[in-house]
C-alpha cells in the first residue's frame, strides 16, 4: 500500500518500504482513464461549439473592416469609395465631436449635428451624401475625418 498520493488525482506514490499491490495500480489506472475520458468529452464539446460558430460565420458572408480618412472641402455633398460593398459606414471628425453613421437601407444618417440631415446615396462600392441645407455636414473645409466601414466582400 502506498504511503503518499499525488495532490490532484490521488494516484499512488510509494516509498521504498511500501508494499506494492496490484489493486493500487488498477485503482490508479481507473482514475487516469476517468480523467482522460472527461477531458475528451470536454474537448469534443468545445470542438462541436467551434464547428457551430464556424458554420454561423460562413453564413454571414465575407466581411472586412475598412478604415480611411479624408479632408473636407466645404461642399454640401461628399462621396466615398470603398474596395467592396459597404453596409455600414461611421464618419467622425478627427479631434472633434462631429460624427455620424450610415446604415445601408436607411434614409438618413444618425449623428450629433442637430436637425441637419445627411441624405445617403449608396452604390455598389461607395457612399455619397448631401445635406438638406447649405451646411457642410461631415465635410467642413480643411477638417480631417476618420472613416470606419464594414464591407461585404461576397457581393
Amino acid at each position: 500500500m502506498p504511503s503518499n498520493q499525488t495532490p490532484n488525482y490521488q494516484l499512488s506514490q510509494w516509498e521504498r518500504t511500501d508494499k506494492v499491490l496490484m489493486e493500487d495500480f488498477n485503482g490508479d489506472n481507473a482514475k487516469i482513464d476517468a480523467a482522460l475520458a472527461a477531458l475528451k468529452a470536454q474537448a469534443d464539446g468545445q470542438q462541436s461549439a467551434v464547428a457551430q460558430h464556424g458554420s454561423s460565420i460562413a453564413r454571414l458572408g465575407s466581411c472586412q473592416v475598412y478604415a480611411t480618412t479624408y479632408t473636407g472641402d466645404g461642399s454640401i455633398s461628399k462621396s466615398l469609395s470603398f474596395p467592396a460593398y459597404p453596409v455600414f459606414v461611421y464618419v467622425q471628425l478627427v479631434n472633434g465631436m462631429d460624427r455620424a453613421f450610415f446604415v445601408r437601407g436607411t434614409v438618413c444618417a444618425a449623428g450629433d449635428y442637430g436637425n441637419i440631415k445627411a441624405l445617403p446615396n449608396w452604390s455598389s462600392r461607395g457612399l455619397s451624401w448631401q445635406t438638406d441645407t447649405n451646411s457642410s455636414v461631415l465635410n467642413r473645409n480643411g477638417n480631417v475625418y476618420a472613416v470606419v466601414a464594414l464591407l461585404d466582400k461576397s457581393r
